[in-house]
């Protein structure tokens, strides 16, 4: 499993330098941003089928309209009129206004794009529970969640862009038949986003100042990161035949096997063996044909208690994505 990048508390007490906290914020993205879900990873290959695409758009729809709710709500807990004046454009950048249409709009065009119907899609006739639960959790995150937390948690932003260049780059080779007029919203994005992070991030990086204002940074960031993977699995879910009701196991060709020796778990393989760590183990021996991922999620939590929930399930879902694309899974 994915190694834990270094925290605040981490470092012997010491406060980070500015440069530190963005490294430890960018390593987040590194390793848990939604780019790396095994439903993205297939998207930019070109697996999706028609129907998993407008699964994807529909549900993200929801996604587009709590944007301004939840920024409005960030712009009420700034006292400073120029924290205002900064943040109050995110929300006219998807409700639109004057000629610009707006990014809810620009969202409901890529759905005619993909074949929805506009007013059904409006309408969230194929949103998810899973998925509204997920993304509605952002918009109790930010009522109950100070400035700076709310500030913090937005710098996934910094990730985002790779992701929106990944679609224009990959999608009309791998999805041909997606009408590219219904991509400017990926294209708008290149342009709003940068600044807004780039304000974001000297937000945050001026300050936390303490190792407790690190520490929520971080864990700002991760809760973020781990709602877009929740949202990813919520469509996938529901859109990917199978996949809920996936329980992964070994491959014949793989045997997992306990040396008394090392008194550690390895995983033989025809042209190998693997070491497996303290981490990785458990998720492998979950991996019995009798547990769905959700289940082997649930189960391996409660076992890494000094460990960052949100954490401990990307990280154990990366790991049987990478092992299914191996065929060590099935």
């Amino acid at each position: 499993m994915t190694e834990k990048a270094p925290t605040a508390e981490t470092m012997d007490g010491d406060v980070m330098s500015p440069a530190e906290l963005e490294a430890s914020i960018r390593q987040i993205g590194t390793d848990y941003y939604h780019d790396k879900h095994p439903f993205h990873r297939r998207m930019y290959r070109g697996d999706l089928s028609k129907e998993e695409i407008q699964g994807w758009v529909a549900n993200r729809f929801y996604y587009q309209t709590r944007i301004p709710i939840k920024d409005g709500l960030i712009l009420s807990k700034a006292d400073d009129k120029e924290v205002r004046r900064e943040w109050i454009h995110r929300i006219t950048d998807h409700d639109g206004h004057d000629k610009d249409r707006g990014g809810i709009e620009l969202w409901l065009d890529l759905a005619e794009a993909v074949g929805l119907h506009r007013g059904e899609t409006a309408g969230l006739k194929l949103l998810t529970p899973d998925a509204k639960a997920a993304i509605d959790s952002y918009v109790d995150f930010v009522t109950i969640h100070p400035l700076f937390d709310c500030v913090a948690a937005s710098l996934t932003e910094l990730f985002a862009q790779d992701i929106h260049k990944g679609r224009l780059d990959s999608w009309p080779e791998h999805y041909p038949w997606v009408d590219q007029q219904g991509y400017a919203y990926f294209k708008n994005r290149l342009k709003q986003a940068p600044p807004d992070v780039k304000w974001g991030l000297e937000f945050v990086l001026d300050h936390a100042t303490t190792t407790d204002l690190q520490r929520r940074t971080r864990e700002a960031v991760l809760y973020k990161c781990g709602l877009l993977w929740d949202l990813a699995t919520a469509i996938e879910e529901g859109f990917s035949p199978g996949r809920r009701d996936w329980k992964p196991k070994l491959a014949r060709k793989a045997k997992l096997r306990f040396d008394e020796i090392d008194k550690a778990w390895f995983l033989l393989l025809p042209e190998r063996g693997l070491k497996l760590n303290e981490s990785a183990a458990p998720v492998i021996k979950l991996c019995d044909g009798e547990h769905t991922r959700r289940e082997i999620i649930d189960t391996l939590i409660p076992d890494f208690p000094a460990a960052n929930p949100r954490e401990v399930k990307i990280s154990a879902m990366i790991f049987i994505d990478q092992f299914e694309e191996q065929g060590i899974l099935e």
